[in-house]
């Protein structure tokens, strides 16, 4: 069972599902906990492989928080794993075809190919956002 509490200055929103079943139940409560409302929200247990592969492929690495046996909080990376070399390969790709468009030769912006080798779309985007020109222009 999952059981989430909300608290705002007016309300109190008491919110739980059991693991087995597809519906979320929510109750509004006013401060002192007596209940105001209650609503049952269906959950589609559609299966999301798609989207995770996605996220996979755009972001080879991603910024998880977790506090497991600690009352502090961790901060690691995740490693998107073989799908995450797959989204690298296609940044890249896409700096190629940027600075082809852009008429900018290859051999310059060296610390942009990296960024980006190193950073999949995280790099391509602050290489976009920061636009340098290359020496010479």
């Amino acid at each position: 069972m999952t059981l989430q509490l909300v608290t705002d200055p007016l309300n109190r929103t008491l919110i739980y599902r059991d693991d087995d079943e597809d519906v979320v139940h929510c109750v509004l409560t006013d401060p002192d906990y007596r209940r105001l409302r209650t609503y049952d929200c269906p959950v589609d247990r559609g299966d999301n492989a798609f989207a995770a592969m996605l996220s996979q492929v755009l972001f080879p690495f991603s910024l998880v928080r977790k506090s497991w046996n600690s009352d502090y909080v961790l901060f690691r990376l995740e490693w998107g794993g073989t799908l995450g070399l797959i989204g690298i390969a296609l940044a890249l790709g896409v700096l190629a075809w940027i600075r082809a468009a852009r008429s900018l030769p290859f051999r310059q912006g060296w610390v942009d190919w990296v960024a980006v080798a190193l950073l999949g779309l995280y790099g391509l985007l602050a290489v976009l956002v920061v636009g340098r020109e290359p020496a010479g222009r």
